[in-house]
C-alpha cells in the first residue's frame, strides 16, 4: 500500500505535490472536462430510461454508481472486457479500507477501556487491501505498457506524453508515481460523485418546495449542485498534519499534530452562511469547502459538478415525480464519507 499510494499527490506536500499535480491538472481542466458533457448526458439519460418501464429503481446501484464509474473508465480508456473485473477490484479495495477505518475509529474511541473485550481484530482486511492494491498496480502497469506502444485518447496517454516531453527534473513522473496517481484518480473519481448524487437527490425529495422550484426553473441546476455539496457534504472529514505550531479557536496545536478537519461543520458555519441548516438552491454566496481548498483542492471537482448537474437534468426530465419508496435508508458506516448504501425510489 505504501509503495503504491505513498507516491500519489494525495500524500505529498509541495514541491513534490506541485510537480505531480501540474502534470495531471491538464487532463482535468474545465475546458477538457466540458467536452465530456455529451457523453455524460447520454449515459445519464440511458440509465434512467433503463428503469422507465419499472417506474422504480435503486438510485445508488442503478444510477449514482454506474454513472461516474463508467465515465472514469472512459477517461482512462479502460477496455470494455476489463471493466467488470476492475470495478469489482476497486469495490473490494474500498470495502477493505472501510473495515480498517472503522476498526481504527472504534479503537480510538475505546482508549482507556478493555479493548480486548470490546473490539474485534480487523481480520483479513489488511491482507485484502495489500492483495487488491497489488492487483490494481499490476493491471495499471500493464495498461501503461500498452499505451506506450499504442497511444489512445485517454488520461494515461496524456500523462505519458507530458512526461516524455518534459525536461529532466521538470514535470517528470516516474512509473511508480504514474501508477499511484492513476489508482488515486480511479478510486477518488467515483466516491464524491456517487455520494453527491445520492445525498443531493434525497435532500431534494425531503424538500419538495425546492424540488418543485428546480423543476420549474432548470437554469438553477448549477446553483443547486453547489448548495447540495454544501448542505450534505459527500466528504465529511479530511485528515491533516499541522506543519508548524498553530493556535486555533483558543486551542494550541503543536507542530506535527494529527488533526481532522470537519468540512461538513465548516459548511454549516452560521458565521459564514445565512440560515446554514436550510436547503436554499438559490443561495448566491456559497463558498463552501465540500471539495476542499488550497493546494489539495479536489482535482476532479469540475467533473463531479458536471456529472451531478447532468444527473439532475436527466432525473427532472424522465422522473419529475420522483419519490422515496417505503423502507429505512441504509447509510454506509463510514466516519469520513457520507453516502447511502441504497436509495429506493419510484417515479
Amino acid at each position: 500500500m505504501e509503495r503504491v499510494f505513498g507516491r500519489s499527490m494525495l500524500h505529498l506536500d509541495p514541491p513534490e505535490h506541485t510537480r505531480l499535480r501540474r502534470v495531471v491538472s491538464g487532463s482535468f481542466n474545465p475546458r477538457r472536462i466540458e467536452r465530456m458533457r455529451p457523453l455524460v448526458r447520454q449515459l445519464a439519460h440511458y440509465l434512467i430510461e433503463e428503469a422507465s418501464d419499472a417506474r422504480e429503481m435503486d438510485l445508488i446501484t442503478d444510477f449514482a454508481y454506474p454513472l461516474p464509474v463508467t465515465i472514469i473508465f472512459e477517461r482512462f480508456g479502460i477496455p470494455f472486457p476489463d471493466r467488470p473485473a476492475l470495478a469489482r477490484l476497486i469495490r473490494r479495495h474500498r470495502e477493505a479500507r472501510l473495515a480498517l477505518v472503522l476498526e481504527k475509529t472504534r479503537r480510538s474511541s475505546d482508549l482507556g477501556k478493555d479493548t480486548q473485550a470490546t473490539v474485534s481484530p480487523p481480520g483479513g482486511s489488511v491482507q485484502i487491501m495489500e492483495r487488491t492494491a497489488a492487483e490494481l498496480r499490476d493491471y495499471l502497469e500493464h495498461l501503461i505498457r500498452v499505451r506506450q506502444h499504442t497511444p489512445g485518447e485517454d488520461v494515461l496517454t496524456e500523462l505519458l506524453d507530458i512526461a516524455s516531453r518534459s525536461e529532466p527534473g521538470k514535470d517528470k513522473m516516474s512509473t511508480a508515481e504514474l501508477v499511484g496517481t492513476a489508482m488515486l484518480l480511479l478510486i477518488a473519481g467515483q466516491e464524491t460523485t456517487i455520494n453527491l448524487i445520492g445525498n443531493g437527490v434525497l435532500a431534494l425529495m425531503r424538500h419538495p418546495r425546492a424540488y418543485e422550484r428546480l423543476k420549474d426553473d432548470r437554469s438553477l441546476v448549477g446553483n443547486a449542485v453547489e448548495e447540495l455539496l454544501r448542505y450534505d457534504t459527500p466528504i465529511q472529514v479530511v485528515p491533516r498534519v499541522v506543519r508548524d505550531p498553530l493556535d486555533v479557536g483558543g486551542h494550541h496545536l503543536p507542530g506535527d499534530s494529527e488533526i481532522l478537519l470537519v468540512l461538513a461543520a465548516a459548511n454549516r458555519d452560521p458565521d459564514r452562511f445565512d440560515d446554514p441548516d436550510e436547503l436554499d438552491i438559490t443561495r448566491r454566496e456559497n463558498h463552501h469547502l465540500a471539495l476542499g481548498g488550497g493546494p489539495h483542492y479536489c482535482l476532479g471537482g469540475h467533473l463531479a459538478r458536471l456529472e451531478a448537474s447532468e444527473a439532475l437534468h436527466a432525473l427532472l426530465h424522465y422522473a419529475p415525480g420522483l419519490r422515496l419508496t417505503d423502507g429505512d435508508l441504509q447509510w454506509r458506516p463510514n466516519p469520513f464519507l457520507r453516502g447511502l448504501e441504497s436509495l429506493p425510489v419510484c417515479f
